[in-house]
């Protein structure tokens, strides 16, 4: 899985982060919890429920705002 996405710059609040592990970490709807995209793990997608968000964006390699586009190529 390869993902591509455009260049903005950093504005408003960030929603969503490639973290240098690989994964593609959103911001849930539900509080801070985080779910997160990866395919290191055998190619599993997994809900994380005890993961928060910001806690988790110490990690971060690229943020994500609102407006962004991501691609995901499979």
């Amino acid at each position: 899985m390869k993902f591509t996405y455009d260049r903005k710059e950093n504005r408003g609040e960030c929603v969503a982060f490639m973290h240098c592990n690989g994964e593609l970490v959103f911001k849930s709807t539900r509080g801070d919890n985080a779910v997160c995209l990866a395919d290191h793990y055998g190619g599993k997608v997994y809900v994380s429920e005890h993961d928060s968000f910001f806690d988790r964006m110490s990690g971060a390699a690229r943020k994500f705002y609102p407006g962004d586009k991501i691609t995901i190529e499979f």
